[in-house]
């Protein structure tokens, strides 16, 4: 079963990390602009490692909106790479995508690369791809569905 607990964290809360992240001049930054937003995932994570660490320290996944909702629909853990190369700064290119350990490691989150990006999202998907076993059981009779029925990836 899900067990879930939620943190919405305001933009306001994590500005000095976004404006700390962003003076670090880091390459990943280009993808974005050259500026870390405190819209993006990266700052909220480091708010929250700082101003609450015993959260951050018991939390198993962090996760945005798009992905949560294929993670009740289908049980997979899945993450949308739109959705990562967005907000959470990972980096997609047309021969390769991957998180870049040494961002991480220069804003103060390395755990997150120590821990190979586990909680954070290491099955990405492409927009479009069908999630793998489709729409769960429980899911597919809250909403009078078919169980495996086709899910697909979208930002």
């Amino acid at each position: 079963s899900l067990s879930l607990s939620l943190l919405c964290l305001s933009q306001q809360m994590n500005r000095t990390q976004a404006a700390r992240i962003t003076a670090t001049e880091h390459a990943v930054l280009r993808n974005v602009g050259g500026v870390m937003s405190p819209e993006m995932e990266t700052p909220k994570l480091l708010w929250l490692k700082e101003n609450m660490p015993a959260t951050w320290a018991a939390a198993r996944h962090f996760i945005e909106l798009p992905d949560f909702l294929t993670l009740t629909a289908t049980g997979a853990l899945t993450r949308s790479q739109c959705s990562l190369t967005c907000k959470w700064t990972y980096v997609a290119g047309p021969d390769h995508a991957e998180w870049d350990p040494s961002f991480f490691k220069t804003v103060g989150l390395a755990d997150l690369a120590d821990e190979h990006f586990q909680r954070i999202g290491t099955h990405v998907l492409l927009p479009g791809a069908t999630v793998p076993g489709g729409l769960s059981a429980a899911a597919a009779s809250e909403l009078g569905l078919v169980q495996g029925s086709v899910c697909v990836c979208v930002c």
